[in-house]
């Protein structure tokens, strides 16, 4: 802090900075903003955290996934988790999937059930990264897995 000067004339000089008014946060960045540090105070995960489970619960939790599908089609595949364009667009996060014969109509009807779900195609495998999945949803994941799948 410069001597002599308030706190108020630093902000209202921060303020009529164009840097400020370039990057200024909108509405909707305030209130996300708000929403992550408040689950941040309250001791609750964030989402960002499921991408790196505790490795056994998450094999525990995949295999239960294979199971209710039936074992002998699912299965648990290593898989790479990415943290978007703008924060490490290519580091991998290490990790396992749930992995099952798939192709591209198995692929759209999924994006297109109630509720959608999204995944992705592998060498013939069509893999969903349970990371990306609220644990209390798996049930509702499964059911729609099973529906794309005619049954």
């Amino acid at each position: 802090m410069c001597a002599g000067s308030s706190s108020r004339s630093l902000i209202e000089r921060c303020r009529r900075h164009p840097l400020y008014r370039a990057l200024r946060p909108d509405r909707a960045a305030l209130a996300t903003l708000e929403g992550v540090l408040r689950l941040h105070l309250a001791g609750s995960p964030l989402p960002v955290d499921r991408l790196w489970p505790d490795p056994e619960a998450h094999r525990a939790r995949l295999e239960r996934a294979a199971g209710a599908l039936g074992a002998d089609i699912a299965g648990i595949a290593p898989a790479e988790a990415f943290l978007g364009g703008g924060s490490a667009p290519e580091v991998p996060i290490p990790g396992e999937a749930l992995s099952l014969p798939g192709n591209d109509g198995l692929l759209a009807r999924l994006r297109l059930g109630d509720p959608p779900v999204v995944g992705y195609l592998r060498q013939g495998r069509l893999i969903l990264d349970l990371r990306t999945v609220a644990p209390e949803d798996d049930e509702a994941l499964i059911a729609a897995v099973r529906a794309a799948a005619g049954g």
